[in-house]
Parts: structure tokens; C-alpha cells; sequence
């Protein structure tokens, strides 16, 4: 970002001083100066200006009423001193009381004219540069303390699974990030946006459930559309609202979706800024996960309690035989399942006429005709019985094809399910309601299961009222029929065991079998083969794949129904088959099992010619039926049971590794802990997490499991190039089936053998995608969309864990910069006045000292002491004092030898340490550079102790220096201990953690500053436990020096 230009206000009555420093000070440093020739000049300029100066310059005699402190105290009670610094000058001379009232006063600092300036206008500069830097370091304190706020909200926010307590804490937590006065959660509906909770409200009841239409007239709506936060500074001027000022409304994005909005109310007009918004928004993001999760929760157990109340109907439906009583029992159930207003059942003939109906009455129902009297012919009603669908009116007007009672009465949505029984459709069940779109299109097959269970009941009683003479027969078949609706569980053999006994016991026939089919894999289900009668086990070897060609049990699957009465004559090829020889088989019946698809097989045998009656015929059709819905309910239980049970464990699984993920900030511990458990979800070997390297643009490898080592060449990939790039470019999750098969053999990148199937979900966080999630397989086909979509649920939760990790370690970079440059900026500060302390105090100790030299009595001891005292002077001497500040740009006008630097300097530094060994290798003689000799010595002790420190039992110290283009490489290489490996990411971009090592890295910071600020650098060349730690300088060489000349090296090899 380009910062302002430092504006400055200079009042001084002396024209010949004011405008030519005016002048110098806009034209060398760039500065905005207004000038006044008097107090009063002085604030009528300030009162046109719209923001304080940075630095106002005062004389300290000006012409009445002011003189340049009562100015200054008038100025302060309009700009602040943390806004406005003061510089006081005047023409009296070094007068210390002036000085210290000025002091006193509040001045920043004290001028005696003449003064230097270029010293002013540093001093200027060094003003605003600390207030820049301190405004920085709160700004940054300031984000850390909002992003642990956050991070703890969110860990409350998805502390729990239930949504009317996720909605309480959303709103509960929500004001410890931003204030408000009432809030809303508002989740959109086909309808518009509906307010689902809400806080701050008089009457919080009669706003629960209130709709607003989908209208660019609502600020809210507004949010929702565009996905983007927005202010309202007075809703009073905007909207006209009554007890709303300032507004803030933020969207609820889930999956790149806006699910919702949440919008905070203040009573204060212009309340709102964008940081609260920016605040909000991430606190919404999560809140959408949370929201979810919990939605999808509450899904699962709605669906479980469905299938419970289903099971239990069924039991009920089914106890009774009295036809008129068990469509009372399920137009009862069904209100109590679906919740309608009114439901009816019609039931029709073997003619398809429509014969009979019950329903349920209200007040609304008393002047309208039974349905089966009612119904249109070309109706909804024949509509269903014809096509055997159901039928969803999520709307009922005018507009649409309607019986007109139902527009008579108010009904303003339906749902028409038919009731099958022996493939056929017997009648149909209606559900009504009074209010819109009241049946969802997911309960369909929870209802359907519902419907086929009551059209068994249904036709169940009907055959026994017109079977009367064979009760016995249909008692047993009421047997299995409860048998079947009441144990319905995965292993379907003991009630196919009990239809085959069934079906021989009603017909006298000897034998019968059942074979369970899956359409699916065109295979038997061998564990639940049922059979009663038979003279051996059955055996699996014929039974393992359905043959394509003449087989018997193919041929049923293809035809529906095979009837034999006597296999010698009717089909005398019959008799070779294994089993019926086996089995002596003379006559049969084979009927094909179906509930929507073939589910499986029934033969019932004689061993004896037979000649099968119609009425035989129909009760093997309904043992048939019984038998299908036992393997097709024993299916839908097992299939609907594991997925809610794995669906339930999926999202128990990614709340603990959500909870794990968003405990750290620490992304070496964070990414180790996404990749495990992600793997262990879908149950990989293989898997591996990649970042986008936000400077190239590239997917980095970050870590790898499986068999296989990546190589180092290929660890990084473009956006778009193999499936996880294409997943990353395309911000979509990609299964790939088969990455030997086209078109993904054309991207597929091989970093393993074998493997055959690949998911790669990306981790996104909005629209930016982090990184990306990839798991591969050996077996083809493999992953699938459960897989998939538990996966992007960890990679949401992974994403923001990732992102609040980086930024936390970019803070933690700048922070450490920012300590490196105010440590700087000290250096410069102290070194300004040490000269002067340190010359006048070192002349006063060495007076003192010859006073003692002549007052000592002349023995050696006395001696020895005096001899140290003066070794300690020389050596505070020899310190190089800081006599300029650290410049913007290198000094074109200094020009320093930097070998004879190097060589006066370092094995000074070297002394206290003999035992390493120091070579000097400088090979730039001549050469010269920009760099202050005082700053080159700051940042070279620096690196010298630090490659001191790290040979503590001795060492090689190698300094060489060489000249390279337009300037000069110094490396400093020691064969200490080098640095570890988990400090090497932290070496010269931001402050160690103290976890890792005892120091901090800010001296190498500073030194890379010194070294940036006149125009060159500091990088690290190599470090290991066994090579030591190599560092190169480099530094711009001045252009009056010429071309590099040859010169000798000047080596060095010296014991300290």
C-alpha cells in the first residue's frame, strides 16, 4: 500500500528561514508543508484542513498573542499527540532552561537555530516512521486478539448437534465478536428468507417463522443473492423503520451456497464498519457448518424415527383382516406419519373400477362427496392407478389440474401414492393438506414402502373375505405376512425358510426353493437360500452365476412365470438337470420375485405328475409376492440402516476431527492430523495433502503416505495439470473410477503403481482454494459420492483450520520483522548520542587514573590494576558508535573499503574465543560499497557471534569476500552445529519459537535490515548437524570504483 505523504505545518515569523526550508523540505523529501508567519495564521490554516498534521514545526518567539508554547497547547487541544508531534526552534542559543520548558510543554524535541537540515528533516522522518510502526503493531495485535476470539467461538459454536441449541449459541457468541442490539438467523426457503431464530426482539415468537418474499426491495435478500456483506448506516432514512439504525447483514455460506443470512440491528445510527462486517463474515462461515451439521442431524434422525413409525404401522396394518377396519388403521397411521389434514383411500376392482374409499372427515369435508364418487375420470386419481407413480402437488390454484373440491375446501397441497399388491396396482392413498409444498419429494420412498405394506394388508383382507372356505390356508399366509412386516432385518432367510414350508403346506406340494437374486451383480445371494422339502442340501457350484443361456432359473427371470405339469412330456430335456434328477422333480411351478426389480426366484414342486389349478396358481403368485417383499424390505432395512448408521458415525467422526483440527494453530501438527484421519474415513493406504503455493501459484506436496516416496522433482504441480490439479483449478471434488481409462489416463500423473482409483477434494474457503485432499486406491471404482461429500465436510472444517493457521504465522512474521525494525530504529536512536557520553566520560576516567598513577604507592599489584582499567577504556572506545540513522536508500556519498573493514573488525570480535580458528579470505581490495561502517559493524558482530556461539568446543571460522558484477558477495561459513531442522523454516523470515531454541532469531533479522536498507541481502546458503552453517552477503559496490580489479587474495589463517 502507498503511504500518505507526511504533511507538515511550519510557523515561524522569519520569511527568509520559512520559505526556503518550506521549499527544501517538499522538494528533497517530498513533504507537504504549510506555512504561517504567526499564531493566528497558524490555526486559521488548521481549521481548513480535514485532518491533523503529522508534525508541526514552532518558533519559540512569535509575534502576539501566541509565542510557541501557549501555540502549541492551543494546537493540542485540537489534534492529539498520539496525531501530532511538535519540533520547537529558536534563534536564543543553547539555553538549557528553553529547552526543558519546551520539554515540559509536550515538544517532541528541541532545535536551537542555526540548525542542520538535513538533521530536521530525519528527525521528522523519524517521527513518523515510529508512529507508522507503533499504528502497525496495535493493527496486529488487534487481528490476533480477533482471530482467538473467533477461534474459541467457534469451538463453542460446534460444541453440539442439535439445531435449536447450535442457533442459541450462534446468537450467544456472535455478540462477544460484534455488538448488536437484536439479531437475526434467517435460512432461505422456496418461499424467500425465513427468520429461524432471533434475539433482542420485544416479541421474539411473532418473528419466528416470518417470511421475507425474494424482493431486492429487503437488504437481507440483497445479501443472500450476492453472497457479499452489507451496511446500512441509518435504516431510518433508508427503510423508514421504526426502532433500527445502523445494520449489518452477512451471508451463511455453506459449499459455495448461501444457505441464509444473519443480520444485527444497533439502535445507533452509522454503528457498523467494515472490520465488523469482515468479523461477521467469518463468524458466519462457521456458523454455516455448524448449521449444517446440525441440520443434517436432525435429517438422519427424522428419517430414523420415520422408519420406526413405519415399522410400527405396519404391524398395525396388518392385524387386522376386516377390510374397512385396516383402511381406517391407514389413513389413521398415515396422517400420523406425513401429518395431513385429511386423508383417503380408494380402492378398486380386479376391472380397475373404483369400488370403495375411506377417508378422514372435518367440517370442511361435510358437503363433499365420497372420493371413489368424486374422482374424474381422467384425474389424479386415474392418473396414478394407470401409471403406478406417485404423484407430488406441492401447490394447488386454479392453474393447474385440480378436482375442484379440493379447491372448494382449501387444500392447498397433496401427495397420491399407489397402492401395489401382486404387481398390480389395487388402489390409491391420498394425503392433503391446507398448507403449500407440506410434502417433500425425499419421504417418497419411506412413504411408498409405507403404501405397498398397506396395499399387502389391504388385499390380504379382501382375499380372506372372498376365500372364506379356505381360512386355514389364509391363516398361514396371514402368518408369514406378519412375519415378514414384523422382522425385518438384514438376514431375510428364516422368513424365506417359513414361505417355502408355507407354500408346500397350502398347495401339498413336496418340495420348494427360493432363490434370492441380486440384479445388480447378476449373482445369486447365496447366504439367505431358502428350501423346504428337499432331499439334499442345496449346492452352490451351479448357483454362483446365472448361466446367459438355457438354464431354468434364467429362463423364469426372462419370462416371469415357467408352469410344468409333467417335465417328461412337456420338456423332456428338463429331467438332465443335476438338481432336478436329484431331486426326482416330475412337475413345477417357477415364479419370478419383483418389488420394482427381480429380487430373487420361487419353485414349488411335485415328484409326481400334476395339474395345476388357477386358484393354486394365484396362491403361489401371493407366496411369491410375500417372499419378494421379505428379501426386498430385508434389502431397503440393511441398505437404509448401514448407510444412516455409517452416515451417523461419518459425522460423530468429523466433529472429534474437527474439534482435533481447530485445537492447534500449529500447521506442521495440523496437516499430519487432517491427512490420518481423513485416510482413515474412507479407508485408504495411499493418500497425500497438497497446499497452493500462493507465490508460483503451484500445488505443493506437504505430506505423502503410502509405499511410495515422492520424488523431489516431482513434489510440485500446476493448477489444472493431473486430477489434483484439475480439482484444484475447477474448485470441485473429482472421483476418478478408473485413471486407466479415458479421459483420465490422459491427466492421470502416476506417482504410485497399481493404483486404479483416485478422490481428490479440494480445500476450499469461499472461492480460494488452499490445497487439496487425495486418496487413491487399488481397486477400480472404489470411492464413491458418500465418500466424496464426508470428505468435503472434513475439507470445509480443514480449510478454515489451515487458513486461520497461515494467517496466525504470518502474524507471527510480522511481529517478528516489526520487533527487528523498532530494534533497529533503537540502535540508531542510542548510537546518536553515545560519541559524545562515552568520549567525555573516558577522558574523566583516564584524568582520574593518572591522578591514582601518582598517588599509588609503586608496587606490581597496584600496577597490574591500573594496566586493566586502562585495557577496559580502550576497549569501550573501540566500540563504534551509531552516529546516523538507518536510511531509506543507501548514501550515495559513503564510500567504504569493505576488506579493510573486514579486516580491522572481525578478529577483534574473534578474541573471546580461542579456541576457533579464524581464516580470512578477501579478495575485493579497492573495492568499495554505500554501507556506514557503523551500521556493517552492527550486523557483522551479529553474524560473527552467532557463528561463534554455535563452535562453543572449537572450529573453523571462514570470512571470504569476492567481487560479482556490479557488486561484492561475502560469505561467512562455520563448522559449528548448524540449525536444526525444525528451526531452518523460521531462519531469517520470522522470530524462532521458543519450543525449538533458546534464541529468538531477532539478530538476524536486524542484520538482514541493515543489509536491505543500503541495497543488499542476506540468505542462508546451507545448514546441516554435520556441515555447519554457510550465510552470503551481498552488497552493491560503488560505481566510481571501476571495474573488479585482480587482486591477490589477502588469506588470513589465524588461532584465536
Amino acid at each position: 500500500m502507498i503511504e500518505a505523504a507526511v504533511r507538515v505545518l511550519l510557523v515561524d515569523d522569519e520569511e527568509s528561514l520559512r520559505q526556503p526550508l518550506a521549499n527544501w523540505l517538499g522538494r528533497e523529501y517530498g513533504y507537504r508543508v504549510e506555512m504561517a508567519g504567526s499564531g493566528l495564521e497558524a490555526l486559521n490554516c488548521l481549521a481548513t484542513q480535514s485532518t491533523c498534521f503529522d508534525v508541526v514545526l514552532l518558533d519559540y518567539l512569535l509575534p502576539p498573542p501566541y509565542t510557541g508554547l501557549t501555540l502549541m497547547e492551543e494546537i493540542k487541544h485540537r489534534c492529539s499527540e498520539a496525531q501530532t508531534a511538535f519540533i520547537i526552534f529558536t534563534g536564543w542559543g543553547l539555553d538549557p532552561q528553553v529547552g526543558v520548558n519546551a520539554l515540559k510543554a509536550g515538544a517532541y524535541r528541541y532545535l536551537a537555530k542555526p540548525f542542520d537540515r538535513e538533521e530536521l528533516a530525519i528527525l521528522i522522518q523519524s517521527i513518523v516512521e515510529t508512529r507508522r510502526t507503533r499504528a502497525k503493531l496495535e493493527a496486529t495485535f488487534r487481528e490476533k486478539a480477533w482471530l482467538e476470539s473467533l477461534f474459541e467461538v467457534s469451538q463453542l459454536v460446534n460444541s453440539t448437534l442439535k439445531l435449536d441449541q447450535v442457533l442459541d449459541l450462534i446468537l450467544d457468541a456472535l455478540k462477544q465478536v460484534v455488538a448488536y442490539d437484536s439479531a437475526t438467523i434467517q435460512h432461505i426457503t422456496p418461499e424467500g428468507l425465513q427468520v429461524v431464530a432471533c434475539r433482542g426482539f420485544p416479541e421474539p415468537r411473532h418473528l419466528i417463522g416470518r417470511v421475507f418474499p425474494p424482493s431486492e426491495a429487503y437488504p437481507n435478500y440483497w445479501v443472500w443473492q450476492t453472497k457479499q456483506p452489507r451496511i446500512e448506516a441509518d435504516m431510518q432514512v433508508t427503510y423508514q423503520t421504526e426502532r433500527v439504525r445502523g445494520w449489518l447483514g452477512v451471508p451463511l455460506i455453506y459449499r459455495g451456497e448461501a444457505i441464509g443470512v444473519i443480520t444485527l440491528d444497533s439502535q445507533t445510527p452509522d454503528f457498523y464498519n467494515q472490520d465488523n462486517a469482515r468479523l461477521a463474515t467469518i463468524f458466519a462461515n462457521q456458523s454455516a457448518i455448524a448449521i449444517e451439521n446440525a441440520r443434517l442431524f436432525s435429517e438422519t434422525q427424522h428419517r430414523l424415527d420415520d422408519l420406526d413409525r413405519i415399522h410400527q404401522a405396519s404391524q398395525v396394518i396388518v392385524s387386522h383382516l376386516d377390510v374397512h377396519q385396516v383402511l381406517r388403521e391407514v389413513i389413521a397411521l398415515t396422517a400420523e406419519v406425513v401429518g395431513s389434514d385429511n386423508t383417503s383411500v380408494v380402492l378398486v376392482d380386479e376391472m380397475g373400477r373404483l369400488v370403495d374409499s375411506v377417508e378422514t372427515f372435518t367440517a370442511a369435508y361435510q358437503t363433499v362427496p365420497p372420493l371413489h364418487e368424486r374422482a374424474r375420470p381422467d384425474g389424479k386419481t386415474r392418473q396414478v392407478l394407470t401409471s403406478g407413480e406417485p404423484f407430488i402437488a406441492t401447490r394447488v390454484d386454479e392453474s393447474g389440474d385440480h378436482n375442484p373440491y379440493l379447491l372448494e375446501i382449501g387444500v392447498a397441497s397433496y401427495i397420491g401414492l399407489p397402492l401395489k399388491a401382486k404387481r398390480k396396482v389395487v388402489g390409491v392413498l391420498f394425503a392433503h393438506s391446507f398448507v403449500g409444498n407440506a410434502f417433500s419429494v425425499e419421504r417418497i420412498a419411506l412413504l411408498t414402502t409405507f403404501a405397498n405394506q398397506a396395499a399387502v394388508a389391504i388385499e390380504n383382507a379382501r382375499l380372506y373375505d372372498r376365500e372364506f372356505r379356505r381360512a386355514e390356508t389364509l391363516r398361514a399366509l396371514l402368518r408369514v405376512q406378519q412375519e415378514v412386516t414384523r422382522n425385518i432385518t438384514t438376514q431375510s432367510k428364516v422368513l424365506l425358510d417359513k414361505i417355502a414350508y408355507t407354500a408346500c403346506q397350502v398347495t401339498g406340494a413336496d418340495c420348494a426353493v427360493i432363490y434370492p437374486y441380486l440384479a445388480e451383480t447378476n449373482k445369486y445371494d447365496l447366504a439367505n437360500l431358502a428350501a423346504f422339502g428337499l432331499y439334499g442340501e442345496l449346492t452352490h457350484q451351479d448357483k454362483q452365476r446365472l448361466a446367459q443361456g438355457g438354464g431354468v432359473s434364467s429362463l423364469v427371470l426372462r419370462e416371469g412365470r415357467i408352469i410344468i405339469f409333467d417335465a417328461a412330456q412337456d420338456d423332456p430335456r428338463l429331467l438332465q438337470h443335476s438338481f432336478i434328477q436329484r431331486e426326482r422333480i416330475e412337475a413345477f411351478v417357477g415364479v419370478r420375485l419383483e418389488a420394482t426389480t427381480p429380487v430373487g426366484i420361487l419353485f414349488v414342486s411335485y415328484r409326481r405328475p400334476h395339474a395345476w389349478a388357477e386358484d393354486e396358481l394365484a396362491l403361489i403368485d401371493l407366496f411369491a409376492s410375500q417372499a419378494a417383499v421379505a428379501i426386498f424390505n430385508a434389502r431397503l432395512f440393511g441398505r437404509t440402516n448401514e448407510k444412516l448408521a455409517r452416515k451417523v458415525t461419518e459425522l460423530h467422526t468429523v466433529g472429534e476431527i474437527n474439534r482435533h483440527i481447530t485445537a492447534t494453530l500449529d500447521l506442521d501438527e495440523m496437516l499430519p492430523l487432517i491427512l490420518n484421519k481423513a485416510m482413515e474415513l474412507v479407508n485408504v493406504s495411499n493418500g497425500m495433502l497438497q497446499l497452493v503455493d500462493e507465490a508460483t501459484g503451484e500445488l505443493v506436496i506437504k505430506l505423502c503416505h503410502g509405499p511410495l516416496l515422492i520424488p523431489q522433482e516431482r513434489t510440485r504441480l500446476k493448477l489444472g495439470q493431473g486430477v489434483t490439479g484439475k480439482a484444484a483449478l475447477e474448485k470441485r471434488s473429482l472421483i476418478v473410477p478408473d485413471v486407466t481409462q479415458s479421459p483420465w489416463r490422459e491427466i492421470y500423473r502416476e506417482f504410485r503403481p497399481n493404483v486404479r482409483s483416485e478422490l481428490a477434494v479440494p480445500l476450499l474457503t469461499g472461492q480460494q482454494c488452499l490445497g487439496v485432499l487425495n486418496f487413491e486406491h487399488t481397486q477400480p471404482g472404489y470411492f464413491n459420492e458418500d465418500q466424496g461429500e464426508i470428505i468435503e465436510a472434513l475439507a470445509n472444517q480443514a480449510a478454515i483450520a489451515i487458513q486461520n493457521a497461515q494467517r496466525y504465522n504470518e502474524l507471527a512474521q510480522t511481529k517478528g520483522n516489526l520487533d527487528a525494525a523498532e530494534a533497529v530504529a533503537w540502535i540508531g536512536l542510542f548510537g546518536s548520542s553515545w560519541a559524545h557520553s562515552v568520549t567525555q566520560k573516558t577522558a574523566a576516567a583516564r584524568n582520574y587514573l593518572a591522578v591514582l598513577a601518582d598517588h599509588l604507592p609503586p608496587n606490581e599489584d597496584a600496577q597490574n590494576l591500573l594496566g586493566r582499567v586502562e585495557d577496559v577504556l580502550r576497549a569501550i572506545q573501540e566500540i563504534n558508535p551509531i552516529t546516523q540513522p538507518l536510511p531509506d536508500k543507501p548514501r550515495m556519498t559513503t564510500k567504504l573499503d569493505l576488506d579493510s573493514a573486514l579486516q580491522e573488525q572481525i578478529p577483534r570480535w574473534c578474541r573471546t574465543s580461542p579456541q576457533v580458528k579464524l581464516a580470512l579470505d578477501l579478495r575485493c581490495h579497492g573495492l568499495r560499497t554505500h554501507i556506514d561502517k557503523e551500521w556493517l559493524d552492527v550486523a557483522m558482530e551479529k553474524l560473527i557471534n552467532n557463528a561463534l556461539k554455535a563452535m562453543p568446543t572449537g572450529g573453523q571460522l571462514k570470512i571470504s569476500s569476492r567481487p560479482r558484477r556490479s557488486g561484492i558477495e561475502v560469505q561467512i561459513i562455520d563448522t559449528g552445529t548448524g540449525l536444526p531442522d525444525e528451526v531452518q523454516p523460521y531462519f531469517l523470515e520470522k522470530q524462532v519459537p521458543q519450543k525449538f531454541t533458546s534464541g529468538s532469531g531477532i539478530g538476524v533479522l536486524i542484520a538482514k535490515i541493515i543489509f536491505r536498507a543500503f541495497g543488499g541481502s542476506l540468505k542462508l546458503l546451507w545448514s546441516g548437524r554435520q556441515r555447519g552453517t554457510a550465510l552470503e552477503i551481498t552488497l552493491p559496490a560503488s560505481p566510481t570504483t571501476g571495474t573488479h580489479p585482480i587482486v591477490k587474495s589477502s588469506f588470513v589463517e589465524t588461532d584465536l
